[in-house]
C-alpha cells in the first residue's frame, strides 16, 4: 500500500479488548489499522493475553496484552480501536463508560478526525463523549 493510501502510517492505535472479545472483530480491526499504517498496541484489563471467543462460545487464538488499562497513558495514541462482540463491552464494563473511557484514553476534540471499525454503540457513545460531540468527519 502507497503512502497516500496509508493515512495512519506514524500513527499508534490503542486497540482496548479482554477476554471475550469476538476473535474476528479483534483481528480485523487490527488489521485495517495496520494496513492504514498504524502501529496498534493491545490494551487490556490485565496483563499476559486476552482469550478471544469465535461466536462467543469457542475458544479462538490468545493475543499477547501490550499494555493494561493502568499502564496506558493516552497521549502516547492516536486513535482507538473497540473491537466488538457480545462479551467484550461487558468485560470492560459497559457500554457508556467504555466509549466516553476510550474517548479520554485518546484525548479525542471536536476537531479531530475519528473513524470507528466494528464498535457499534461502544463508538457510538465514545463519539458522543464531551468533545467529541461534534467531529470534523
Amino acid at each position: 500500500m502507497a503512502q497516500s493510501q496509508q493515512p495512519l502510517t506514524g500513527e499508534r492505535a490503542a486497540c482496548l479488548a479482554a477476554d471475550g472479545v469476538e476473535d474476528v472483530e479483534y483481528t480485523q480491526s487490527r488489521a485495517a489499522a495496520e494496513q492504514a499504517g498504524a502501529e496498534v498496541h493491545l490494551i487490556s484489563l490485565k496483563s499476559g493475553e486476552i482469550q478471544p471467543m469465535d461466536q462467543d462460545i469457542n475458544p479462538a487464538n490468545r493475543y499477547r496484552v501490550d499494555r493494561t488499562v493502568d499502564q496506558a497513558d493516552p497521549a502516547d495514541y492516536d486513535a482507538l480501536l473497540l473491537p466488538g462482540g457480545t462479551v467484550n463491552p461487558d468485560r470492560l464494563s459497559d457500554i457508556l463508560p467504555t466509549g466516553y473511557r476510550g474517548a479520554e484514553l485518546c484525548d479525542i476534540q471536536s476537531t479531530d478526525v475519528v473513524a470507528v471499525w466494528g464498535a457499534g454503540p461502544v463508538g457510538q457513545f465514545a463519539m458522543g463523549a464531551p468533545g467529541c460531540s461534534v467531529p470534523r468527519r
